[in-house]
């Protein structure tokens, strides 16, 4: 008898299914991951090598570039855990597109398409960061890393922003809480509050 074979286009047909909190869990554990092993490995194996200075003072802790970039296996668990998790980042950042989308005033969309677009250069910065390390092709990472700090930093400078404007609105809220208040001062009762 022949074997059948089943259509795969059948809309009905699930391939995968995967909770948004795994994906999420997932994309920040590969990085994380291979981040611990990376300085555990080096600390333990290459501990001389990766804490060495040049102006011979004492270090005990390797620079991140030491650590995920310099020796083997560490350069190679770095590299594979940065490829197998970009998919996954970009995953989140179409997540955030398509709720800023949903959720976000149609005039004030193009803050969360800017914080998505930034989102995917910082991705991309980071996976080409570390893939060239400075001594294999010292212009594609350098350029690499200030893209990259430079997302990081401007996301933290927007962020930044965000909790002082929302610290400066939280405030302005006594303007509502107490608006048919005054402050009054004179002679008889000194500095007290009248309620108009």
């Amino acid at each position: 008898m022949l074997p059948t074979y089943e259509r795969l286009n059948d809309p009905k047909r699930v391939f995968f299914h995967i909770t948004f909190a795994r994906l999420a869990l997932t994309a920040l554990s590969l990085p994380l991951s291979a981040f611990c092993f990376c300085v555990v490995w080096s600390l333990v194996f290459d501990f001389a090598r990766s804490t060495f200075t040049h102006c011979d003072v004492a270090n005990y802790l390797p620079s991140v570039s030491a650590a995920i970039g310099n020796y083997e296996p560490q350069k190679t668990v770095w590299r594979l855990a940065i490829i197998l998790h970009l998919p996954l980042r970009l995953t989140v950042t179409r997540m955030y597109l398509e709720y800023y989308r949903e959720h976000i005033k149609r005039n004030r969309r193009m803050f969360g398409i800017l914080a998505c677009t930034l989102n995917v250069i910082e991705n991309f910065a980071l996976f080409c960061l570390s893939l060239w390390t400075s001594a294999d092709n010292y212009e594609i990472h350098r350029n690499s890393f200030v893209v990259f700090i430079a997302c990081i930093y401007t996301f933290f400078a927007l962020f930044e922003y965000i909790v002082v404007l929302t610290n400066m609105g939280f405030h302005m809220t006594a303007y509502w809480d107490f608006h048919s208040f005054s402050i009054h001062c004179d002679t008889r009762n000194g500095l007290h509050i009248i309620r108009y």
